[in-house]
């Protein structure tokens, strides 16, 4: 048997695959950031309507291994779970076959991403190996202001799973205090999503006159709010014309070109890309000179993080972690909803002086890959038993 002095093995409830390539892709991220000290085997399955028998897809690199079941599509909750834990159990005993030192708890513990939907199966296999169970939790129907999202089926799903956490890892504080509400006593370390600062660097500077925003999300109004920040754009270029917006996203292009056009905001204004790479993304916010979120709720989003990698100020909306990553340095918090406010905000960010070295410094020092895998590693090694 191979010898290792500390692995883990994380059970995901998100992870990027061939169902969804970008679904949970921050998982991704604050796994290789610990998968470049120690081994870290990933364990993820998904539902995949195109198939009718489990089947396994394998991805090894180096520390690295990436096993992920897909299991045929399932009408109902018991069938669903069972269907997910057939696979999941699919993909653990294959990770036992190339890693059999994952079931030993003197050197491996577990790392659940998400509790729904594998916490169960998670709780599970930590008793059955007697191995320490670490939970990340990114989820924004946690938070007060979604509480009408959540089941409470749900709730008493994630209130179980807790139980027996040794330890968890919220990415803001906000959405700690949310799980603390729920009855998870365990204790917790606030640790934020990942960065790759080395694609996300200082912006450009340009000398053309030209302020530019961007926005990256999914463009979804009801999460995002892109409408509302289409409509404070075309108040501000009213007086002040020597502007222009981008928006990033993976849908609703088509409805907010029809609010463009509305507005009478050309397409010089504002640009409308689709989904982009990761590489194009960072190569966008360095053309730019703020970024915009005008969210209704959120938890941490990787989005300003990135930004303020690349150096950018940021406007914000005051809703979940938000104000934990934005001070007088690097922004400017507003209020959800408030149109005029984006609009004397926008103006306001635009009169001030903003020092991209030292925004971009102070977030590659919280958001880095190894200043977030040494949290992490801490708090393995606490915890093995």
């Amino acid at each position: 048997m191979e010898r290792v002095e500390l692995a883990v093995t994380h059970l995901c409830s998100w992870y990027p695959s061939r169902v969804d390539e970008q679904n949970g892709n921050f998982i991704q991220r604050h796994v290789e950031a610990i998968a470049a000290h120690i081994p870290c085997t990933v364990i993820y399955a998904v539902s995949d309507p195109s198939i009718t028998e489990i089947g396994l897809s394998e991805n090894h690199q180096e520390n690295l291994l990436e096993i992920i079941a897909y299991f045929p599509k399932q009408s109902g909750p018991w069938k669903r779970y069972r269907a997910h834990r057939a696979a999941s159990e699919a993909a653990v005993a294959r990770a036992l076959q190339l890693r059999p030192y994952i079931a030993d708890a003197r050197v491996s513990l577990l790392h659940m991403h998400v509790a729904h939907p594998v916490g169960l199966y998670a709780r599970e296999l930590s008793k059955r190996w007697g191995q320490a169970l670490i939970m990340t939790e990114h989820s924004t129907v946690l938070l007060p202001s979604r509480k009408s999202d959540m089941a409470w089926w749900r709730q008493r799903l994630f209130s179980y799973v807790g139980r027996d956490l040794h330890h968890v890892c919220p990415v803001s504080k906000d959405l700690g205090d949310a799980i603390r509400r729920l009855g998870i006593a365990a204790p917790q370390t606030v640790i934020p999503n990942v960065v790759d600062t080395s694609i996300f660097l200082v912006k450009e500077e340009r000398s053309d006159g030209i302020f530019r925003w961007i926005h990256v999300s999914t463009l979804a109004d009801d999460h995002k709010n892109v409408s509302g920040i289409l409509r404070a754009f075309a108040r501000s270029v009213r007086h002040d014309a020597r502007q222009s917006l981008t928006l990033i996203g993976n849908a609703h292009q088509t409805q907010h070109r029809m609010t463009c056009s509305d507005l009478g905001l050309s397409s010089e204004q504002v640009r409308i890309l689709t989904e982009q790479p990761i590489e194009q993304v960072a190569q966008e916010m360095r053309r730019h000179d703020a970024f915009i979120l005008f969210s209704n709720y959120e938890n941490l989003p990787c989005v300003i993080s990135e930004a303020h990698c690349c150096g950018l100020p940021v406007i914000a909306t005051d809703v979940g972690g938000v104000k934990e990553m934005i001070d007088k340095h690097n922004g400017l918090v507003i209020t959800a909803q408030d149109e005029q406010e984006l609009v004397d905000t926008m103006a306001d960010l635009r009169t001030r002086s903003w020092d991209a070295a030292t925004i971009r410094d102070r977030a590659v020092q919280r958001y880095s890959y190894d200043a977030v895998a040494s949290q992490y590693l801490d708090i393995y090694r606490q915890s093995i038993r």
